[in-house]
């Protein structure tokens, strides 16, 4: 009879441990944005590796929490030896890695962009799920939204009606389609990048045409406006192309035995694409 209750015992409990082994217990992010949601979400003790952005409060406003917590740069065989059960990145950046360590069979979970607050709570939720945080996930979408309901009540009654520009601190536009857009909207603003017709991300020179509405109203200023997007964004998602080859050339450069190659035969780092003259920063004029 005392063998009969241990087995089960044993049979009952089995389930329970399955579940709770099921639970990823050492995962690794190799991208700053998934770095912030992860330290809000799960206990460090579960956080095996965060980018090396994580601690930089440059680049990350958790930055306090990430100390102590090890980093990584983001390289394939670095990550293997860190032994994840569960690998976070972005949709846009370290691609060649992430599908390096599905290869390997690694479980690897891509966060895509958001162009809405929606789609950043339903983000919060996705990161919840992959870390088995529901419950965090729930109170932090709870919080969140609740923070920003408020903060569009106090200032919806002041704002409403009101044109804006959303300006980031490279002069940098934000039209439709944008999180920015979102937010400019929820508080009754008219967002001048968004009326002059352009989507996403866009330099000053966009919305010069705001100032005259005959010229904002012209084919041909139209015209330019969309080729001017399509240029945008192609340089934007060729400077990211670059700047993550020089990222994975410079990671794997330092690492053993390529160290000893690239001293040996002069292998520099490579610096990465940026601009450091203010005039080359300063938005084209147009004129006609």
């Amino acid at each position: 009879m005392k063998r009969l209750f241990s087995l089960l015992l044993a049979l009952t409990l089995i389930p329970a441990a399955y579940a709770q082994s099921s639970i990823s217990q050492r995962i690794v992010s190799m991208n700053v944005c998934t770095d912030q949601l992860l330290l809000l979400l799960v206990e460090p003790a579960r956080i095996a590796a965060l980018s090396h952005f994580a601690a930089d409060p440059a680049w990350s406003s958790l930055a306090a929490q990430a100390a102590g917590i090890p980093a990584n740069r983001g390289q394939p065989d670095e990550v293997v030896a860190l032994e994840p059960d569960l690998v976070l990145t972005s949709a846009f950046s370290g691609t060649f890695a992430a599908r390096v360590l599905e290869r390997l069979q690694l479980r690897v979970e891509r966060l895509g962009f958001a162009a809405s607050r929606e789609e950043v709570y339903h983000q919060i939720a996705q990161m919840a799920a992959w870390t088995d945080s529901n419950s965090a996930g729930q109170q932090m979408i709870t919080a969140t939204r609740a923070r920003i309901e408020a903060s569009v009540q106090q200032l919806q009654p002041r704002l409403a009606g009101n044109s804006a520009l959303f300006l980031s601190s490279n002069g940098i536009a934000f039209g439709s389609s944008t999180l920015q857009d979102d937010f400019l909207r929820s508080l009754g603003l008219r967002n001048v990048a968004a009326e002059a017709g352009l989507s996403g991300a866009l330099g000053k020179l966009m919305v010069v045409s705001e100032q005259y509405p005959q010229l904002k109203a012209d084919a041909t200023m139209r015209s330019l406006m969309e080729e001017l997007s399509s240029t945008e964004n192609r340089i934007a998602f060729s400077r990211q192309a670059f700047n993550d080859a020089v990222l994975f050339y410079n990671n794997g450069r330092e690492v053993f035995p390529q160290i000893f190659i690239a001293n040996a035969f002069g292998f520099q780092a490579g610096e990465f694409f940026k601009i450091e003259d203010p005039a080359e920063k300063a938005a084209p004029k147009v004129s006609f």
